[in-house]
């Protein structure tokens, strides 16, 4: 059972503004959505923990050149995969 209470507490990107880091936002819907996989979904399990990883990678200035492209590719991935509507959920709203 997916627990819902962390992922009902992540902001919709509609409520992004201007003084707010929307990678640090989308960092933020990647540990939700971790969070509240129920770990049997790889793309859910692993594909939200690279995704919180290289976007934390963003966020401290230690990425690499083409970790942007990496997260367009994942969330792909993750949207394109069955089993996990949480993240697919999150990928689509992370995809850059």
């Amino acid at each position: 059972m997916y627990r819902e209470e962390y992922f009902s507490e992540v902001p919709s990107r509609d409520t992004l503004t201007a003084d707010k880091c929307p990678v640090q936002w989308a960092l933020g819907v990647a540990k939700a959505a971790r969070e509240a996989s129920d770990g049997k979904n790889v793309m859910g399990r692993d594909g939200m923990t690279q995704l919180a990883q290289i976007l934390t990678d963003l966020t401290t200035g230690s990425a690499e050149d083409d970790d942007i492209e990496l997260v367009r590719e994942i969330c792909q991935v993750i949207m394109t995969t069955p089993g996990c509507e949480h993240s697919a959920k999150a990928a689509e709203d992370i995809q850059i």
